[in-house]
């Protein structure tokens, strides 16, 4: 407990410094390094959650880390987040990611469990495990409301797959107006399945037999706009 009190202070001072090796980047790879984000949200919808993306912008390989600072939580149940294979509870990772030089890593998603409304705010610090005044952190406002004026993304529903890993189905639970499909895309951005939903169901199963191990996106696609774009990992 020690050492990782005496890590997260070194990183808080430092974490104000951009770091010369690494980025944080959106989901569009537009960088947000130092930035401050909101994510919005209702009491309602019970999880909201982050993504982002880290590029490693040295001409090295580098072992990374990344470590959580709850600067204020108000109405949230609990709050982890992933990296790499693993998922943490605990402030910091404890295995390592390693990102080759030039190279950009998309296994970064953090996850709060909203109990009522309220605002927190969170910053998430990657560094590089050999060097920790090598380091780059992005704050994050959880802004969740009583309610909100619905918007496409939210008028037109569709859950994250279960179960996670996934071994041979993974389901949806969704709700829409209006003729909508699902794609799923490799970590290339192929599109290897298109699968349309009926909007007279709520749920859809999907077969992943023949899919080979690893990290997958999917998007809710209504007419010509992306509704939702996420991921699962399939074992």
């Amino acid at each position: 407990m020690k050492k990782t009190i005496i890590l997260l202070f070194v990183i808080a001072i430092t974490g104000n410094l951009f770091s010369q090796s690494l980025k944080v980047l959106d989901t569009n790879n537009v960088d947000i390094s130092g930035t401050e984000i909101t994510i919005n949200g209702t009491a309602s919808q019970g999880t909201a959650y982050f993504y982002a993306h880290i590029q490693n912008i040295s001409s090295n390989d580098i072992q990374t880390l990344v470590c959580k600072q709850v600067i204020y939580e108000n109405g949230l149940a609990g709050n982890s987040f992933c990296y790499g294979p693993h998922c943490y509870s605990s402030d910091t990772s404890n295995f390592p990611v390693t990102i080759n030089a030039g190279d950009i890593d998309s296994s970064f998603d953090a996850t709060i469990i909203i109990a009522s409304a309220g605002v927190s705010q969170i910053i998430y610090t990657f560094w590089d495990k050999n060097n920790s005044s090598d380091n780059v952190s992005v704050t994050v406002n959880y802004d969740i409301a009583t309610s909100i004026k619905l918007n496409d993304a939210q008028a037109n529903y569709l859950s994250k797959p279960y179960p996670i890993p996934a071994l041979n189905d993974i389901y949806f639970d969704y709700h829409i107006d209006s003729p909508a499909e699902i794609n799923i895309y490799d970590i290339t951005g192929k599109t290897i399945l298109k699968k349309l939903l009926n909007t007279s169901q709520n749920k859809m199963g999907i077969s992943i037999k023949n899919f080979k191990p690893g990290i997958y996106y999917y998007s809710l696609i209504m007419g010509d706009k992306k509704i939702k774009t996420d991921k699962f990992i399939v074992k």
